[in-house]
């Protein structure tokens, strides 16, 4: 419960902020002098009335002198308020503070209180005439003054006072009586001051505070006019513009003054125009309908949201909303799905969207029995294009191939990009394997012709395998699957060529991954093995060292060559741990050998890219504290073919250890003169397919001829591969080769076999004379068979 305070009841309380005190003193000075006309007129009139009344009495005199100095006063009043409307009354430096008022308002109470008491004593008036002089002058102040209160307080109080001292003075009954009423009248019209004056402020802070909020939404209504790329509209109840925006306006490209009362629907398209009549209809609200809008002969795009306008009597006024143009956003959402289901490159089918057709001609085939067919497109040699040329060479010769696909097949079949190289055709309408194998051999065709780019012409060709449905599968895993296996069997059979998918296939794979599998296990549980063949030396026909060859022991009786099993090996990344077990296995042999002994060890192109490669070489050779000089590394020519400028760097680091590299296979690759060049080899092999017709063939023996003499001139040593006679031993001694490689002087061998550093001088790294002059070694003897 509130505690009672004399000043809040008879003088008003309200909390004012401080920065609004000033102007809130200026409002109270400008509403009471607004009042100056008719308190003015009050005692200019009351004096009036009162000064006639009392004409012919004793009274007379003193009432004409008091009408008189009221009407002055009244003229006074009137004046200032003349004058009050040619100033700023509301800036505070022109304000009569209202304590200063209190005085003046006082003062004029007195005077009112004296008369009021003179009037009581004279006996001319009666008590009626003095309650209503003094009553009414007691409303007149509390109503003039009631902005001000305090001033009313000093009014009413100094009647009051006079009204006391007259009844006191005369001692009349009525007057005395009538005194408690009349304090209770002013107590009342006190408090109606003070509630008035709380009133008047309040409603000035409100006013302000609505006029601050109503410029802040102006403000921010410009700001939102002139700098959003949103806009205002609002319609009647006809559904006719009104009030149209600059806006608006610029974005239908009109002018605003002619769009007034036209139809809002107009600008929108048929059908968009109907959905937006029915929403309108409801007198409804709603929020981000995107429409097509029809501006200067281009499609728009929108977004409204409007709200009705209903009047107190819940009459529908029409609608007013907010318009925004969403034609970038909606271009990007086109592109983003877009880019959801096409390659951004070539234009065609994503993975992601071609699964989902496939699948879908999965389920119609489940339900009609329609069969189709899928082929799988893998480049050849794709790579090296991007190698060459650069990837913006590859990126156009990806988006010609992907356009060379799309005529290739009907309208009704589905061409897609799986990544990289690889592409997807999904043949629709395939009423047998024949069609099948006809659209195959029509995308082969047309891979086939040369493409020019950068003013180079390329030679492409691709890949192909196809599976038909539903013969080579019911589901979309299973016919991408046997598609892919076709593609393998294609690219196995010389490339740029096609396969259709055969059940022998899905036995082949099962075998490799079967294989796969074991080779892992054989690795883990120590099933390979190092097996070695001797590499001889023509002049001395001495071991000069050996080579060394894996091999895979899976039984007693059963063991793989490396052709068997070495391609999964590279596939599944196999290759890398197999390789440094190799180097790591074949140096520790060979620190066991006699120190003239050379080990050879085969590096794949897996192995090269390997970075752990260097550290792997090393640590073998200091473990084994092995003299690099015995080591030399074989490569084909396949690794200088792939990323040749790393390759290269890393065989001269491997050079820089000491080690020997042999270019193996010399000669049934591309581009072997330019690698010759490219890197200086301790060593050229010879390919045994030269040998083994070199008694038959001229062109094998020129060949052989040439790369003696190349070798020669190039200070590197040779050795031929696939010795099988005394004759071919006589034709390469007789063409200065260096070493020589064989079934004629022993199979591969287990390194177990192998001569050790402790034999004596009758050890088996050295040829006995019989045995060179009849051509053949028999190493180990009944061992080796």
């Amino acid at each position: 419960m509130k505690r009672f305070s004399f000043r809040s009841f008879f003088l008003g309380q309200i909390e004012i902020p401080k920065e609004k005190e000033a102007w809130l003193r200026a409002e109270q000075h400008s509403a009471f002098l607004d009042m100056a006309p008719i308190a003015g007129f009050g005692l200019t009139a009351t004096g009036l009335f009162l000064s006639i009344l009392h004409r012919n009495d004793g009274l007379g005199p003193i009432m004409f002198t008091w009408s008189y100095s009221g009407a002055v006063l009244a003229y006074v009043m009137i004046r200032a308020w003349l004058k009050s409307r040619d100033r700023d009354t509301k800036n505070p430096s022109s304000v009569v503070p209202a304590q200063k008022i209190a005085v003046w308002s006082g003062g004029v109470g007195t005077v009112w209180g004296l008369l009021v008491a003179l009037m009581m004593m004279t006996g001319y008036v009666n008590l009626a005439l003095v309650g209503a002089v003094a009553v009414g002058m007691l409303g007149m102040g509390a109503f003039v003054l009631s902005v001000i209160p305090i001033a009313a307080l000093a009014f009413m109080s100094a009647i009051l006072v006079g009204f006391t001292v007259g009844a006191s003075l005369t001692g009349e009954v009525n007057f005395l009586i009538s005194l408690p009423i009349f304090f209770i009248f002013v107590v009342v019209m006190q408090r109606y001051a003070a509630w008035t004056f709380t009133n008047f402020i309040t409603q000035r802070l409100d006013r302000d505070a609505v006029a601050e909020s109503s410029e802040v939404i102006s403000l921010l209504l410009h700001d939102f006019e002139t700098q959003s790329s949103d806009w205002l509209w609002e319609t009647d109840n006809e559904l006719r513009l009104n009030r149209v925006s600059k806006r608006f306006a610029e974005a239908v490209c009109r002018p605003a003054e002619v769009l007034n009362s036209e139809p809002f629907l107009q600008f929108f398209e048929e059908e968009a125009a109907e959905r937006l009549e029915e929403l309108l209809s409801n007198h409804r609200s709603f929020r981000d309908q995107v429409v097509p809008v029809r501006v200067d002969g281009e499609q728009c795009w929108w977004s409204i949201s409007a709200s009705p306008r209903i009047d107190v009597d819940g009459k529908f006024l029409g609608y007013r909303g907010v318009c925004s143009d969403v034609t970038q956003e909606r271009a990007a959402e086109t592109k983003i799905a877009y880019m959801a289901h096409f390659d951004a490159l070539t234009g065609v089918h994503n993975r992601a969207h071609f699964n989902s057709v496939l699948e879908t001609a999965v389920e119609r085939m489940a339900e009609t029995n329609a069969s189709f067919a899928l082929h799988c497109i893998d480049l050849d040699n794709f790579k090296t294009v991007n190698d060459t040329m650069g990837h913006p060479a590859g990126d156009a010769l990806l988006k010609i191939v992907a356009s060379r696909l799309s005529m290739s097949v009907s309208d009704g079949d589905i061409v897609g990009r799986l990544g990289g190289d690889e592409f997807v055709v999904l043949q629709m309408d395939c009423p047998d394997l024949e069609s099948a194998q006809l659209v195959s051999d029509m995308i082969t065709d047309a891979l086939l012709e040369p493409i020019t780019i950068e003013n180079s012409t390329l030679p492409v060709s691709g890949s192909v395998g196809s599976a038909f449905a539903p013969l080579h599968g019911g589901s979309s895993k299973q016919i991408m699957q046997h598609a892919d296996l076709a593609l393998y069997a294609a690219k196995l059979d010389g490339r740029g060529c096609n396969r259709m998918f055969e059940p022998y296939m899905d036995e082949e794979a099962r075998r490799r991954t079967q294989l796969e599998v074991d080779l892992r296990r054989a690795f883990q549980e120590n099933e390979l093995e190092m097996y070695y063949q001797p590499l001889m030396e023509v002049k001395t026909g001495k071991i000069k060292g050996y080579e060394s060859l894996l091999r895979w022991r899976r039984g007693e009786n059963d063991v793989l060559l490396p052709a068997e099993f070495i391609e999964i090996a590279e596939d599944t990344g196999l290759i890398v741990p197999l390789g440094e077990w190799i180097i790591r296995t074949a140096i520790a042999e060979a620190a066991t050998w006699p120190d003239h002994i050379t080990v050879a060890i085969n590096l794949s192109p897996t192995q090269m890219k390997n970075p752990s490669l260097i550290s792997t070489v090393i640590n073998a050779l200091a473990t084994n504290a092995l003299d690099p000089a015995r080591v030399e590394f074989e490569i084909t020519e396949s690794v200088l073919l792939e990323e040749s400028e790393i390759n290269i760097k890393t065989l001269h680091v491997l050079r820089d250890l000491g080690v020997k590299i042999a270019l193996d296979d010399f000669g049934t690759g591309f581009s072997s003169l330019n690698y010759l060049r490219a890197f200086p080899f301790d060593k050229i092999k010879i390919d045994k397919c030269f040998v083994t017709e070199l008694e038959t063939r001229a062109d094998c023996r020129a060949i052989i001829r040439a790369v003696m003499c190349l070798a020669n001139d190039l200070g590197m040593r040779t050795t031929a591969e696939g010795i099988e006679n005394q004759n071919q031993i006589n034709i390469l001694k007789a063409q200065g080769c260096d070493e020589m490689q064989g079934f004629l002087f022993s199979r591969p061998i287990s390194g177990k076999l192998l001569p050790r550093k402790d034999e004596t001088a009758q050890n088996r790294s050295t040829v006995p004379d019989e045995l060179h002059e009849k051509g053949r070694i028999h190493l180990l003897e009944d061992r080796a068979a």
